[in-house]
């Protein structure tokens, strides 16, 4: 159990020194390969919650809790699109702020929970840390 929660919060670190990294990035494809990897790091960890025994959860969601909130990185997708997406009122696939598209890959694995209970508590979870964003 120890290890499971361990692991999931030595990927929230890692992703939170590769956002970090990635805004400190001249380079556009480097940056942009850089926080798709955090990205990919915060979706393992997500990707943990249907799976763990009932027993990880709370630790698995605290670790998933904060690889949301501490997901401020730079936006996937890049400065021209979104811009152009503002322009007409909107935003563009692709472009969303990286907090808002990390609660979306965490929406998703919630949406993956089998167990009924388990899913109804999950996504109460789930709308309760969508209001402290």
């Amino acid at each position: 159990g120890d290890a499971v929660a361990a692991g999931a919060r030595a990927f929230v670190e890692r992703a939170a020194r590769l956002d970090t990294q990635s805004l400190k990035t001249a380079n556009e494809t480097e940056r942009h390969e850089t926080a798709a990897a955090a990205r990919t790091l915060r979706r393992l960890v997500f990707s943990l919650l249907p799976l763990v025994d009932h027993s990880l959860v709370p630790e698995v969601q605290s670790a998933a809790e904060k690889a949301v909130l501490s997901c401020d990185g730079d936006v996937v997708g890049g400065g021209e699109k979104k811009a152009n997406a503002a322009r007409r009122g909107g935003t563009e696939p692709g472009t969303e702020p990286p907090r808002l598209a990390a609660y979306a890959d965490l929406v998703r694995s919630v949406m993956a929970i089998g167990d009924v209970a388990r899913k109804g508590a999950a996504t109460q979870w789930a709308l309760r840390l969508r209001a402290r964003m």
